[in-house]
């Protein structure tokens, strides 16, 4: 086994790394002073003029502010805004739209939602993730504009203690945490003058071995070593950072952690090459290696002291990993060197740890520190230029880079000078978000019509028209919770858990559509509508019902006739006003003659209690007999479903009219139709 480990490369032997990434050679372009989105739209008509593409006609305003809306805030605009809009003659009435959207309370709720996907993902991680603490520190960095570049930074570099559970524990039907705030930290102590070495799971005995500890607590932590629990720090003395959920979710796997950074903040999918090298690729294994090797030295391990069912609090931190020792400790225990081989941290020790264009971190104090100067660093083009991609690719429908993270030689860049000056630009204004967003929507690719030219058959890979997107879950429940003023309802029936009631519902939607919820970043496809029907309809039926408080109740209070309440449901979800046709057609539809239809079920749904004693009752015949393993796979628990006592006053409010039944298939129509699901 001695030989085995050896062999796995734990010797530490210094090997230059020459410059894969390039920072030094790489040849930056200046920013013209003069750069506008005038500039950006100037490139792309150049190129449209060299492949002969004739673009989209400017989108009109109704259907701008909703897009702008929906891209900026995540939200629909009201009616109001929308009159108010249209009844604007300022010429520059777009530009203050935008800067009104972007220093709205929407704009961070949209941008914590986003980013809470992409790092966190949007299942709970068991115990693991403190998700309600980790979008208040989100929530924290966009209301105060913080740039990107401190953003990452302070990201990669945090220190500090989860917290214990908030409102998404409990949407996932978790209770908060209950720990004393002056339990010790279960942790190995360390001697006087000796260096700290980095903690693997709390349940490894091996961790344990580590420190010359072979005995572990019964909940599986480590016991102090050589200290009294009495003089151990009290876990209320760890200060509290939302951001290190961040490697709470990577709980000691720093294989995964590490691709996510390449991935999420370089636009590079090392992890491609963590199990052999790729013929046609330019990152082999040993680069992978050696860009983990970077985070050996941060620990994630758990503190407190008696647990319940809930989020598990973490403190991330850094410390020195003493090869010596741990080769002396591998040597004497089998175990101990087959579990650091089985999980690959023997090879990631080993390596010299180095940034992607071969910058050596080995003789830093702090490697995952500067790491994360290096990655931010001004000089570094791809990081700046990653990130550009990104929100480019939210705002036009797609990247430069097609994967939006995915950039390698054998993925060119589509137009890579106006990527490069576009990213040149956003580091010369310090990193600042908001202007970068301005100056996208500020252009004509922006404002053009989804409609696409006649001639336009390349696949509108140069922005010739506005590309149709999908909603993220989180932006389709709160455009559905917009359009039918079912705030105020689901509040009755949900009190202070307004945010787990919405993310219930999110998580159910997430399910139907099979999310990636791990790696990928928010791609989806499929029938949108059908998912809706498959959502129970409860919140698009509720919504579209004559509920107390709902937009329809309102609606049909509305004086001015049928056109008035037709015209007064376009806007609140379409976001504009009928045509003449659509007023004519809804007119008739509305005023057939017709018998009311009930819609709802005579009964509830069973509970899944009910229904597993049904499922029970049929197979052995006792209605209480306990399902084995098998049963308990096959009828995994759902997602929480919040709407459960909403359902019960629908059945009961059923339409009192053939025409009010009318209105709501009408609503419910528009719910359901592409033009309101698909940003355009």
């Amino acid at each position: 086994m001695k030989q085995l480990l050896w062999g796995a490369g734990l010797l530490f032997i210094s090997v230059p790394l020459s410059g894969y990434f390039g920072i030094a050679e790489a040849q930056r372009s200046t920013t013209p002073a003069a750069f506008s989105p005038k500039t950006i739209d100037s490139m792309i008509a150049t190129e449209w003029k060299k492949n002969k593409i004739i673009p989209a006609p400017p989108v009109e305003d109704s259907r701008f502010l909703r897009r702008v809306s929906l891209d900026i805030t995540g939200k629909l605009p009201t009616p109001e805004e929308v009159l108010a809009y249209l009844a604007d003659k300022s010429p520059n009435k777009r530009t203050e739209a935008v800067m009104r959207l972007l220093n709205s309370p929407a704009y961070v709720q949209q941008w914590v939602n986003y980013w809470d996907s992409v790092l966190i993902g949007r299942q709970m991680k068991a115990n693991q993730v403190d998700r309600s603490e980790f979008r208040k520190w989100l929530t924290t960095e966009f209301s105060k504009d913080t740039p990107y570049d401190v953003f990452v930074h302070d990201l990669l570099t945090a220190t500090g203690r989860t917290s214990n559970g908030g409102t998404y524990a409990k949407a996932a039907g978790m209770p908060d945490l209950k720990i004393a705030t002056n339990a010790p930290i279960v942790t190995p102590a360390l001697k006087t003058g000796t260096t700290p070495e980095m903690t693997a799971d709390s349940k490894d005995p091996a961790m344990a071995m580590k420190n010359g500890n072979k005995d572990t607590a019964k909940d599986g932590a480590m016991k102090t070593n050589g200290m009294d629990a009495s003089d151990t720090p009290s876990y209320a003395s760890i200060p509290v950072n939302g951001a290190t959920n961040f490697y709470a979710k990577y709980n000691n796997n720093p294989a995964d952690l590490s691709g996510t950074v390449s991935k999420v903040f370089l636009g590079v999918q090392i992890q491609c090459a963590q199990c052999h090298d790729h013929k046609t690729e330019k990152w082999k294994q040993e680069d992978f290696r050696k860009f983990t090797a970077c985070f050996m030295n941060t620990r994630t391990r758990f503190v407190g002291d008696k647990m319940t069912k809930g989020i598990r609090p973490f403190e991330v931190a850094d410390a020195q990993v003493n090869l010596a020792n741990l080769r002396r400790r591998t040597a004497n225990n089998p175990k101990t060197a087959k579990k650091l081989l089985e999980n690959g941290r023997a090879e990631y020790l080993a390596a010299i740890p180095a940034a992607l264009d071969g910058t050596n971190f080995a003789d830093m104090g702090n490697r995952r520190q500067a790491l994360a100067d290096w990655i931010t660093a001004k000089q570094n083009p791809w990081f700046a230029q990653a990130y550009v991609n990104r929100i480019w690719a939210h705002f036009m429908g797609r990247g430069f880079v097609d994967p939006i993270d995915d950039f390698r030689t054998t993925n060119p860049a589509i137009m890579p000078e106006l990527l490069k000056a576009l990213s040149d630009d956003f580091v010369a204004h310090g990193y600042n978000t908001k202007r970068l967003i301005s100056q996208i929507c500020a252009t004509q690719a922006y404002g053009r019509s989804s409609q696409p030219a006649k001639n336009n058959v390349t696949g509108n890979v140069l922005w010739a028209s506005y590309r149709l997107k999908a909603p993220e879950p989180e932006a389709l429940v709160e455009m559905l919770i917009s359009a039918t003023n079912m705030e105020a309802v689901l509040q009755k029936y949900a009190g202070n858990n307004m945010e787990a009631v919405k993310f219930g519902i999110q998580k159910q939607l997430v399910q139907l559509f099979d999310v990636d919820e791990e790696f990928e970043q928010k791609e989806y496809e499929g029938t949108i509508p059908q998912a809706l029907m498959l959502l129970n309809g409860r919140l698009s039926n509720s919504g579209a019902s004559v509920l107390p408080g709902t937009a329809l109740s309102d609606v049909m209070k509305l004086s001015g006739g049928d056109d008035a309440k037709i015209t007064s449901l376009y806007l609140r979800t379409l976001s504009r006003k009928p045509t003449l046709i659509e007023l004519s057609y809804w007119n008739e539809f509305l005023n057939k003659p017709r018998e009311v239809v009930q819609t709802t079920p005579d009964v509830m749904p069973m509970t899944r209690v009910q229904e597993r004693r049904r499922q029970m009752m049929a197979k052995t015949g006792d209605p209480n007999a306990k399902p084995t393993k098998v049963d308990k796979k096959a009828n995994k628990k759902p997602a929480p479903d919040p709407l459960n006592r909403l359902e019960g006053n629908f059945r009961r409010l059923a339409p009192q009219s053939p025409k009010q039944q009318a209105y709501e298939d009408l609503f419910w129509t528009l719910l359901n139709s592409s033009e309101f699901i698909f940003n355009h």
